[in-house]
């Protein structure tokens, strides 16, 4: 076998060339007929470089002949900046997640920045090592999105940023550092659960996780208040939770389902995420019911996918690439030193969509077991 994928022998030719040498400023100047000094100014995007178009455009073009690549270390110590952030996210698996993740991408390389994901795949532990070893990523800021509950990485975020520039996703962290961006659901949660009470439901349940995540647990309060102020009470009996993921909920749904009679049962659930969402819908066809002929469903972010479901999915729509750009942007402000002062809290608003998962519930007499 040996010799079959892998060559034993090269030719001497090749094994006495010399390295390519790596194209430098100094090449693009000569090939563009300018200064060094404009190429820079051109090329690292400097406020204080002026030059033609027809300029700009001979050193552009002259850069990418020479397939020219920016020696990241040597800016990095003249700018005493790496041009780089980290963002943390709590999995790139969920739909909603990878699509911040690229919204965030797109927005920091649109100012000449480089993107570090780290993902904690929903594990304190690891969300605690990435954080204890963001000071080494050679990145000059962190955006971050936690997993769980703040209180075990409180001091640790705090004692980051005092030194480094961090944006938070989430509520407003007071008497600290840290910039956060927020998405406000609970207006468009209400109006889920009036358009469900104009729909005709009298009990609505709520599928969460058992993870105690960042805002969680503020959801659910939010949510037992809302039912109250609209005559209801939340059943405990009608809150299932489970892990965070569409194969638990399945099974957790359909458990529950099996354990429960007709008469007992929310005839509605707002779920945690439309991944909850679609992992619910499932668990209920196991069961033998179905959406939303039995069962009224509301999911949480509108990912693409949600659209795309056998019956297109009612949820709440988060307004990601608002949340993403102001995130990158308060980032790269605080680096560059444009943004000063006291931490900065920015609210965005979801929005209610209406689709095809809920509907009036089914007569008393017409519910299945």
């Amino acid at each position: 076998m040996s010799g079959a994928f892998w060559p034993t022998s090269y030719p001497l030719a090749l094994m006495n060339q010399r390295p390519l040498k790596r194209p430098t400023l100094h090449d693009v100047a000569k090939k563009a007929g300018v200064a060094v000094s404009t190429v820079s100014g051109i090329l690292n995007n400097r406020s204080d470089s002026w030059c033609s178009q027809q300029t700009r455009a001979r050193v552009l073009a002259a850069a990418q002949t020479l397939d020219y690549r920016p020696n990241l270390m040597a800016r990095a110590l003249r700018l005493s900046r790496f041009q780089a952030a980290t963002l943390v996210v709590p999995d790139l698996t969920n739909p909603l997640f990878a699509l911040l993740a690229r919204s965030i991408q797109r927005a920091m390389e649109q100012s000449g920045y480089e993107l570090l994901i780290e993902d904690t795949e929903e594990s304190l532990d690891r969300e605690k090592k990435i954080l204890n070893e963001v000071g080494s990523h050679n990145t000059d800021g962190l955006i971050f999105v936690p997993s769980g509950d703040l209180s075990h990485i409180a001091a640790r975020l705090h004692e980051i940023s005092r030194t480094f520039p961090v944006v938070q996703f989430g509520p407003a962290m007071p008497d600290t550092r840290i910039d956060t961006v927020e998405a406000d659901f609970s207006k468009s949660q209400r109006e889920a659960i009036d358009h469900l009470v104009d729909l005709g439901h009298r009990s609505i349940g709520y599928v969460d996780s058992l993870m105690d995540s960042f805002d969680g647990i503020h959801r659910v309060a939010i949510f037992r208040e809302q039912l109250r102020q609209a005559g209801m009470v939340l059943d405990e009996k009608n809150l299932i939770r489970c892990r965070h993921n569409a194969a638990d909920v399945r099974v957790a749904t359909a458990r529950w389902a099996s354990q429960t009679r007709p008469g007992e049962r929310a005839t509605a659930f707002l779920c945690t995420n439309d991944l909850t969402a679609l992992g619910s819908i499932r668990g209920f066809l196991d069961a033998g019911l179905t959406v939303p002929e039995d069962f009224s469903v509301v999911g949480f972010d509108d990912i693409p996918l949600a659209s795309y479901f056998p019956h297109p999915l009612t949820t709440i729509a988060q307004p990601v690439a608002e949340v993403a750009a102001a995130a990158s942007r308060t980032l790269i402000d605080r680096i560059v030193g444009k943004l000063q002062g006291p931490a900065t809290h920015q609210v965005f608003y979801t929005s209610l969509v209406m689709r095809e998962t809920t509907a009036p519930p089914a007569a008393p007499d017409a519910r299945r077991a």
